[in-house]
């Protein structure tokens, strides 16, 4: 039996991505993120209170050394007023692991 090909995930273009460099995962939500952060001026401090952990966690979700889990991108998106898609979409507004 051949073995099934696995969905490639296209991966999210970033302004925060070096040139030449394309971000994925937990790095394409954690440039979301502080996209989002500067768009409403919004500091790392006022963003952890809101969604209930620590600066310091906030921080290395957003360096991109711990992942966001589903609670912190919904309620991020929530915060923000934005759909969960905006932060989780690949560039083409489909969401990863879509069919």
């Amino acid at each position: 039996m051949a073995p099934t090909a696995q969905k490639r995930i296209p991966p999210r273009l970033s302004q925060d991505a070096p040139p030449g460099q394309v971000l994925v995962g937990r790095n394409a939500v954690a440039s979301e993120v502080r996209a989002l952060m500067g768009r409403f001026q919004v500091s790392q401090t006022a963003l952890s209170q809101a969604i209930g952990i620590a600066q310091s966690g906030l921080s290395r979700r957003l360096r991109g050394d711990v992942p966001f889990d589903v609670d912190d991108i919904y309620t991020i998106a929530a915060y923000f007023d934005v759909p969960v898609t905006s932060i989780v979409a690949d560039d083409s507004g489909t969401t990863a692991g879509a069919a």
